[in-house]
């Protein structure tokens, strides 16, 4: 009795339902047969029987955890339910061969039921392109079987069409499905959908109007799309559908005429110039140029957005926007600088003022932004002019800093030097941006302010040497008490480059190395001292030679580059050393040759040093060397003597 149960129970087993289960297999929606978990233990002889009598079906597998899987065969609205595109194509298309193979008599409900079967197929590839870019693995699987099932319908056409039947031949109402062509236009609306629809495009909210929002949003759905596309959809299909400049061209073409119905609604002047911001920057430069798009992506064949009638009219609206707006820029860096007139920043112990950073930065970032949206040099240029606009303010707001009285600017003009240095280097760097009468002016004006703020700075270590240099060219001087006039320029020179920026030395104790010079050689020809004979005179010579070399070297380990002066005073002193006339003259000429502005006044003032040469041969010396001159051509000696005033009445005897 206990034998029947076990035998009944294991048959309910193997044979009922109430133990069986339905999986899901490796694919959607295939069903799978498991083995329920209830065991029983048969009788030796039982699975004798049993292995004996399911020899020639599936082998029976003991162990519960074990997954049973059975091919199920799914007909064409199964594998449409779970979206086998490429079998439900493929079943249909049998279908159509079989049906049309029989001629007369297929009947035309067959043809019609089969001709609703593709429509249903079509319009779920339809759907399923729409979530092209939903995220997931499922979306690309059925993606991918969107398109197998478009190459099998295109291959089914293509069958059709070559396979050369007479008219007799019955022929499907339906071929050719043209599902390529059909595919293209799916496409096409999805993205034009795509960028109408953008209000969950995140990165658009610090804009400050709505239409500016939409262009952005736009374009950087259009971006993260393309993206997409190159990374993911293009794994979707075959190389010959080329889908990556498919997406592209249909963006490209999307974009451009949603563009060009914004550009048509009438648009004031910042959404204008943000418009062909996006038009002539940002899309060519930050979306078609990107490094993950180039690599797929003809961006060359896509061509300009929008036409040129009506880029220009936006062009002419920039132009004159950015004007203003520079203008705009260059009065609030000049109101912030008028508020720190007094009190100027350090930065690594030398007076700074941000002015050219703060006015360059903007300057430079507009003109090479123009240059991108304008495409035309000249307009460019235009913009470019903005500058001597802002400099000649600027040159009104350091003027009135120059009157200060008494050195109380001095921290204010050194920091502001600095500044003038960058205007001068940025200016010469970029000489493309400026025509040459806007660049000629910018750099007078600079070269101007430059030259005012030197002078204020030296006139300020003039004067705390005034009283020594009227020991120059003295008995004093003569008696070697000179060393204290020196000892006072080294000091006056820490004071100069005290809280001052580097890159202004040069300029600057170049300046007060030269004016040092015209003071010393002006002192010199007021002929305070008398040379009598050879013997003074050569001491008047050394006394020359040793004040040149301390001079040179305190200035040029300062920064001074005005090397063309270190042998000025040392020719001076070979004329003063030199003793025969005809010597003399040589000495002169070379002295005049070296420095072309020396004048006859200048020359009768140097003789006159020496008591011991009468007027006559004073008067031939400077005659000849007037004649030698006039043989020798002028070169582009740097001028020095016109700097030093000779007194006329110091020259009447002469």
């Amino acid at each position: 009795m206990r034998f029947f149960k076990c035998f009944r129970l294991f048959s309910r087993q193997r044979t009922g339902q109430d133990n069986m289960t339905v999986t899901t297999g490796s694919h959607p929606g295939t069903p799978v047969l498991t083995r329920g978990t209830f065991r029983i233990k048969m009788p030796r002889f039982l699975k004798k029987h049993r292995r004996s009598a399911t020899s020639s079906e599936t082998p029976v597998i003991t162990d519960p955890s074990i997954t049973l899987e059975e091919p199920v065969v799914l007909n064409f609205q199964e594998c449409l339910n779970q979206r086998y595109f490429s079998k439900a194509a493929q079943k249909l298309i049998t279908q159509e061969d079989s049906l049309f193979a029989q001629g007369a008599n297929s009947t035309p409900e067959d043809r019609n039921k089969l001709e609703s079967d593709y429509n249903k197929l079509l319009n779920q590839i339809w759907l399923a392109m729409k979530g092209t870019f939903e995220a997931g693995t499922r979306e690309t699987e059925i993606l991918k079987e969107a398109v197998r099932a478009i190459q099998l319908e295109e291959e089914q056409d293509r069958k059709w069409k070559d396979a050369g039947l007479p008219e007799e031949r019955d022929v499907p109402g339906w071929r050719p499905l043209d599902c390529r062509t059909k595919h293209d236009s799916q496409l096409r609306e999805l993205v034009r959908t795509r960028l109408e629809d953008v209000e969950d495009v995140s990165g658009a909210d610090n804009l400050s109007s709505s239409l500016k929002k939409e262009i952005c949003r736009k374009g950087k759905r259009l971006k993260n799309d393309l993206l997409t596309v190159v990374q993911n959809v293009k794994l979707c299909y075959p190389e010959e559908f080329d889908i990556c400049n498919l997406y592209a061209r249909l963006y490209h073409e999307a974009f451009a005429e949603q563009l060009k119905s914004i550009a048509e609604f009438g648009l004031d002047a910042e959404d204008s110039v943000y418009l062909l911001f996006w038009v002539n920057d940002c899309y060519p430069e930050d979306v078609l140029k990107c490094n993950k798009l180039t690599l797929d992506i003809n961006t060359e064949a896509l061509g300009p957005l929008l036409p040129e009638e009506m880029i220009s009219p936006l062009k002419d609206l920039y132009l004159t926007y950015k004007e203003s707006k520079m203008e705009s820029w260059g009065r609030n860096v000049l109101e912030k600088q008028k508020e720190m007139t007094n009190h100027p920043s350090e930065i690594d112990g030398c007076y700074s003022t941000d002015m050219a950073i703060d006015y360059l930065q903007l300057f430079d970032s507009a003109v090479k932004s123009a240059a991108t949206m304008l495409e035309d040099p000249e307009k460019v240029k235009r913009i470019a002019g903005q500058l001597r606009v802002f400099l000649t303010s600027y040159k009104k707001f350091l003027q009135e800093v120059l009157k200060e009285r008494h050195g109380q600017a001095a921290p204010t003009v050194k920091a502001h030097l600095a500044s003038l240095i960058e205007f001068k280097r940025y200016i010469e760097n970029n000489g493309s941006l400026f025509t040459m009468d806007t660049r000629d002016s910018p750099l007078s004006i600079v070269a101007e302010l430059i030259d005012a703020s030197n002078t204020y700075l030296t006139s300020i270590a003039h004067k705390a040497l005034k009283l020594k240099y009227s020991k120059l060219g003295t008995e004093d001087w003569f008696s070697g008490n000179y060393i204290e006039v020196l000892d006072e320029i080294e000091k006056q020179i820490k004071n100069l480059k005290n809280n001052l920026h580097m890159k202004c030395h040069e300029v600057l104790l170049g300046r007060m190395h030269r004016e040092v010079l015209v003071e010393y050689v002006r002192r010199l020809f007021k002929r305070k001292v008398k040379l009598s004979d050879r013997v003074q005179q050569e001491t008047a010579a050394n006394l020359v030679c040793m004040d040149s070399s301390r001079l040179t070297e305190l200035f040029t380990e300062a920064g001074s580059r005005e090397d063309w002066l270190q042998n000025l005073l040392p020719k001076i002193a070979d004329v003063l050393r030199t003793q025969d006339p005809p010597f003399i003259q040589l000495e002169v000429a070379i002295l005049a040759r070296d420095y072309p502005d020396l004048s006859s006044r200048h020359i009768g003032a140097l003789l006159n040093l020496k008591h011991n040469l009468s007027s006559e041969d004073i008067s031939k010396i400077k005659q000849s060397v007037k004649e030698t001159m006039q043989c020798i051509p002028s070169g582009n000696c740097r001028p020095f003597f016109s700097m030093v005033a000779v007194k006329r009445q110091r020259l009447a005897l002469i």
